[in-house]
């Protein structure tokens, strides 16, 4: 980052822990858009995430702390992806090689 007394590109060491406290407002916006989508879930697509838990995609999945904050907020299994960072281009390359079963889900 910047320095903000000289200008001057500076870097300093800062625990992950520090990370986390600054990102408590996202990680709070994630914990209530859960609760949110959850609640306008159909029964059988919530019955499917209580008993398989929620998937956890994109580079965020790989924050220290994040998985275990979200099962300890929804007390459900957080999981990550296999290849979290890959998963959304993954997902959006199914979705436009079979825009006909995809249909629905496209605006």
């Amino acid at each position: 980052g910047r320095d903000i007394a000289t200008g001057l590109p500076k870097s300093i060491l800062i625990e992950y822990q520090e990370v986390i406290e600054m990102l408590d407002k996202t990680f709070s916006q994630i914990e209530n858009g859960i609760v949110k989508t959850l609640e306008k879930c159909p029964p059988e697509i919530a019955a499917d995430i209580y008993g398989n838990g929620i998937f956890v995609t994109g580079g965020g999945a790989k924050m220290r702390g994040l998985t275990s904050r979200l099962e300890k907020f929804t007390r459900l299994p957080i999981k990550i992806v296999e290849k979290p960072l890959l998963s959304v281009s993954t997902g959006l390359n199914t979705c436009v090689e079979n825009t006909e079963r995809y249909a629905s889900i496209f605006i």
